[in-house]
């Protein structure tokens, strides 16, 4: 068996395109943006309920609430982007804080996690 395979994540904040727009933080996952990824993930449910143009329809959040200084990534979200021990990594394309979160239960650890055999 050969080793596991790790995902490497990637923080990036993304300069405002164009006027009126703003700044964003967004994460890619082995190269691929998390808003595409949960795209291909939500497509089935939202097509079968008519809107498929809902499907990973999430914009990054704001840098300044979540780069360092900030703990927001190590689990430790406050306010408007925290849902109980789940932390929001991505927003509604609307931009209005709490509409269609996309949240999640963040884990730091030293420790590399290896699959179980099944």
């Amino acid at each position: 068996m050969g080793a596991p395979m790790l995902n490497r994540i990637r923080f990036a904040a993304r300069c405002a395109e164009r006027p009126g727009a703003r700044d964003e933080h967004r994460i890619e996952i082995d190269g691929i943006d998390l808003a595409e990824l949960a795209r291909a993930v939500e497509r089935p449910f939202a097509t079968a309920e008519g809107h498929p143009s809902i499907a990973g329809a999430y914009s990054g959040l704001d840098p300044a609430d979540v780069l360092p200084p900030s703990r927001h990534f190590l689990g430790e979200s406050q306010g408007i982007y925290r849902y109980d021990r789940r932390t929001q990594v991505l927003g509604c394309e609307c931009g209005e804080p709490g509409c269609w979160p996309l949240v999640c239960l963040l884990e730091v650890s030293d420790a590399v996690k290896r699959p179980m055999a099944l």
